[in-house]
């Protein structure tokens, strides 16, 4: 009897490992897929001719007057690191007359929960769910949009309305990395680069972007 007791622990545990191996391949594979699935896209301007680009200001994360502002003091993020969020948006208010500079638009939002201290609730971050209901809550004016599912027809089609669009891209130094999109140049999306004094180009970035907003009246 001993015996039989000891060979069913054993068939026990050797099921018990392949089940904890599966589980463990199951949430790799879940991984894997929520990770391909946030892999982005390379946006195209499919022949669509110019469009204006709207002027916009250049408001850029290395400006001496904003740059070392502390973001989310208790890990010490700096705007001239991760500060491209606010700055696009920085630029994009001026179109709806809201004056507001990087720094100061970082403490409004910090004030309306938008941002946490240690970094867990950062802006850009935040599921859209809670980003539209905080917002909503701190300003009337202007929309904030947002698009889960989006491609190049998309992003033409807004910029062809004069609607500038923030996307989500990457630079080499900074995973997420936000520009604004003004309009089309000769096949080029033209866009507000916060990391540079002039107007650049998404190829710069490959064209590739992982998410997009935009502001309405």
């Amino acid at each position: 009897m001993r015996k039989n007791h000891s060979v069913s622990i054993f068939w026990l545990s050797v099921l018990a490992i392949f089940v904890i191996g599966y589980m463990i391949l199951s949430i790799q594979n879940i991984t894997r897929a929520s990770f391909v699935k946030n892999e982005g896209i390379e946006i195209t301007t499919n022949g669509s001719g110019d469009i204006e680009p709207t002027e916009l200001k250049i408001v850029n994360q290395t400006n001496a007057s904003w740059a070392m502002k502390i973001m989310c003091s208790d890990i010490n993020l700096r705007i001239c690191e991760y500060g491209s969020q606010l700055c696009c948006m920085s630029s994009l208010y001026e179109l709806f007359d809201i004056y507001m500079t990087p720094d100061k638009l970082y403490d409004r939002f910090i004030a309306d929960g938008l941002y946490s201290e240690d970094g867990s609730d950062i802006f850009c971050d935040a599921p859209y769910e809670i980003l539209n209901y905080k917002y909503s809550l701190a300003y009337e004016s202007p929309k904030l949009n947002v698009s889960t599912t989006f491609d190049s027809t998309t992003v033409i089609s807004l910029l062809e309305d004069g609607i500038p669009v923030m996307v989500r891209t990457t630079h080499p130094l900074v995973e997420r990395f936000w520009v604004v999109v003004t309009g089309v140049i000769d096949g080029e999306f033209i866009i507000m680069d916060p990391l540079s004094e002039e107007y650049g180009t998404l190829s710069t970035y490959e064209n590739e972007i992982f998410e997009i907003m935009y502001f309405t009246e």
